[in-house]
């Protein structure tokens, strides 16, 4: 399993670094650019569980995600549901993102629904969003005709 969540962990870093293409230049002065939306949806070789636990592994970011020097989780609370492997969280997170030595940092709110969905919204106040939220959302693909064996 760590082996294949590893080499989940580049594809996830591959995919959405080839998809993307919008810029946000660091240490912005004066008026701030319109709110862009940015939306895309991939298909992954891997199971809805195995991409929820790349992505909900806030501590690993700076593993694999460009351009992101420090990731840390800094308060977790979780709820429990009936099934084990099911809940909601709650995290607080750290990130610190650029190209050192310039380095900027910000705080996201990271609600997991696991194995459904993430959505991480920027704190307010921080220096470097005014806005930001990323949702993730988890489904199983069903077998394409003639995919199946």
């Amino acid at each position: 399993m760590a082996g294949s969540a590893s080499f989940l962990s580049r594809s996830l870093a591959r995919a959405k670094t080839n998809s993307c293409s919008m810029r946000r230049s660091f240490f912005s002065l004066g008026s701030s650019p319109p709110l862009k939306q940015y939306r895309d949806s991939l298909i992954f070789p891997f199971s809805r569980e195995q991409v929820f636990r790349v992505v909900a592994d806030i501590d690993k970011y700076h593993e694999f995600v460009p351009m992101c020097v420090g990731s840390k989780v800094l308060h977790n609370t979780r709820w429990h549901s009936d099934d084990e492997d099911a809940g909601h969280q709650c995290v607080h997170a750290e990130l610190v993102v650029g190209y050192p030595p310039f380095n900027e940092r910000y705080t996201s709110t990271v609600e997991l629904d696991h194995p459904r969905r993430i959505v991480a919204t920027a704190a307010p106040g921080g220096s470097m969003f005014k806005h930001m939220k990323t949702v993730w959302e988890f489904t199983e693909q069903r077998a394409i005709q003639g995919d199946a064996p």
